[in-house]
């Protein structure tokens, strides 16, 4: 059910903005993580927020809960999938949330979490079109 020319990490990049679209892609070239791993990273990230929002102004602690959820669906429903580029999107994609210093600072700016959700947004819309509803 693919869709598009190029690979599936090289179609995601090409819908992302230039500044997203680069961490994106060195995210992409990790080593492979567990999809255990990735919830347990997306868990500790979002308390770690919640601790630091008691006293940082312009976090968007509910932006970010917004993202970590959509992240967390994406692992429970592909972070375990047979094909490896499939689970390297998604390790990408939540390593994008997770990193703090992307296009737009998670904890320095107020819209620090649009970028992330823009990330996820992309990659969940070109997962759906690779894999259909069935994953």
């Amino acid at each position: 059910m693919a869709s598009g020319n190029g690979d599936l990490a090289t179609r995601i990049e090409q819908r992302l903005p230039a500044g997203a679209a680069a961490v994106w892609t060195q995210l992409v070239r990790r080593d492979e993580s567990r999809a255990d791993t990735l919830d347990a990273e997306v868990r500790g990230y979002l308390e770690a927020l919640a601790e630091l929002a008691k006293t940082n102004e312009s976090l968007n602690l509910e932006a970010a809960r917004r993202v970590g959820d959509h992240c967390t669906s994406l692992i429970e429903k592909y972070g375990a999938h047979a094909r490896a580029d499939v689970r390297k999107v998604v390790q990408a994609t939540v390593a994008y949330f997770i990193e703090d210093d992307d296009e737009e600072g998670d904890t320095t700016s107020i819209i620090g979490f649009d970028d992330d959700a823009l990330v996820v947004r992309v990659a969940a819309e070109a997962l759906e079109a690779e894999l259909g509803d069935g994953a």
